[in-house]
């Protein structure tokens, strides 16, 4: 009796780390490039990120076209991260300014209560105390606005990476 022949499968492999809001945009693209997902996990000090492992045969037909494909699925995938970063980060350097600049008002009035004394420098110092508060205050929402305002800005450029994304997908399932 002749005996069949297994056939052999070898598969390439490939892990990438996304963002967790990422994982489905991610395993879904890399599906269509062929990729089977192996399996998924946070990524290791870095709670807000995944680790995504794929596998794909060897011999999968057209693979230089499907490595160019990916090489813009990537790049998209990580622009659209990246904007989706900028939108969250967008206000924080101003923010920390102006609480800064608000800290030091406040020590100001302290100073003027605690080294020059009297009543006139009490009422000054009481009334910078408040002024510092008031500033510290306003920085939460100046980094808000800034933030909502460059979201707004880059609405658009994220909906065109993910118009360059689905490009790349629907390319994908051509080939």
């Amino acid at each position: 009796m002749e005996q069949a022949k297994e056939q052999i499968v070898t598969y390439d492999y490939k892990t990438i780390k996304v963002r967790r809001d990422m994982e489905n945009v991610a395993s879904d693209s890399y599906r269509v490039l062929g990729w089977e997902l192996t399996s998924s996990s946070v990524a290791e000090g870095a709670p807000t990120y995944v680790n995504l492992s794929f596998r794909r045969d060897r011999k999968i037909e057209n693979k230089p076209q499907l490595i160019r494909l990916q090489d813009k699925i990537d790049v998209a995938l990580s622009n659209i991260e990246l904007l989706k970063k900028s939108e969250k980060s967008a206000g924080w350097a101003q923010a920390v300014t102006t609480g800064i600049l608000g800290t030091l008002i406040m020590g100001g009035g302290m100073s003027l209560v605690m080294t020059i004394g009297g009543i006139a420098a009490t009422i000054a110092g009481v009334v910078l105390g408040i002024a510092g508060i008031g500033v510290v205050i306003l920085s939460h929402f100046l980094r808000k606005y800034l933030n909502r305002r460059t979201t707004l800005k880059l609405n658009p450029i994220i909906d065109l990476e993910y118009d360059k994304l689905a490009e790349a997908c629907e390319k994908c399932a051509e080939v």
